[in-house]
């Protein structure tokens, strides 16, 4: 289901179309398209305790505009989707129903998914959920979670650091843990703006949405069985 909540105008020629859409167990997700819709479409997806507007940039590019149709949404747990709060409400058929409910609203066929840190595992529940040959291609960007099993073993030391901060109940502890998770998230410090925004949507999502968003249960043995068949881009800078 969708309701049309906005029409905005990032550029004179495409269109930006914000939508709040629902999952099928009833979940609100916040999701926007751009850009040419009779073009390759690209669903860009956002990392833990993030948004969005991560994205903003990519969503300003006027290749991108004219050469795709390009679509955001925002995970259940985070932004302006949805914050269920219960570990059923993370599970892997759950993200994949999602995925599916932005797809078809904006009518895209075998869209490439690009995933930032967390964003990039979603592509195992959805292979999991619909098959290898739902989606064109993958681009993980900035992180080591192909699939949550492996992000123990690959997580950057810092995290073993940040997880008790930003997993803690206590306020304090809080605006505390947004600072230092949004300061781990780049090398070169954000501007002021874009870091007040950014730990704006660390804040605002509740610690279960956080803890369960990771520590979800995944299977990933479909992923890997028929992996070899989707075209993969990996891009780790030397500073992520």
């Amino acid at each position: 289901m969708a309701s049309e909540s906005a029409l905005q105008t990032s550029s004179a020629s495409y269109p930006s179309r914000v939508r709040m859409l629902t999952s099928p167990d009833g979940t609100r997700l916040w999701a926007e398209s751009s850009g040419d819709a009779s073009k390759p479409p690209i669903v860009f997806i956002h990392g833990l305790s993030c948004t969005a507007l991560g994205w903003d940039k990519q969503f300003a590019d006027p290749d991108l505009q004219r050469n795709f149709h390009i679509v955001r949404y925002e995970m259940r747990g985070h932004g302006r989707s949805g914050k269920p709060v219960e570990e059923e409400d993370y599970a892997s058929a759950r993200i994949a129903e999602d995925f599916k409910t932005v797809c078809d609203a904006f009518g895209l066929v075998r869209p490439f998914m690009v995933g930032w840190s967390l964003g990039g595992c979603i592509a195992v529940d959805v292979v999991t959920a619909y098959g290898a040959d739902y989606i064109s291609g993958i681009v993980y960007v900035g992180g080591s979670i192909l699939a949550l099993r492996y992000h123990p073993p690959c997580k950057h030391p810092l995290m073993d650091e940040l997880w008790p901060i930003i997993s803690s109940l206590t306020s304090d502890d809080m605006s505390t843990g947004a600072e230092a998770f949004v300061d781990s998230c780049v090398k070169q410090p954000l501007p002021f703006d874009v870091k007040l925004l950014w730990m704006g949507g660390f804040i605002m999502q509740p610690r279960a949405a956080r803890y369960w968003s990771i520590r979800r249960t995944q299977d990933h043995t479909v992923w890997e069985a028929t992996a070899r068949r989707v075209p993969v881009l990996i891009v780790q800078g030397r500073e992520d």
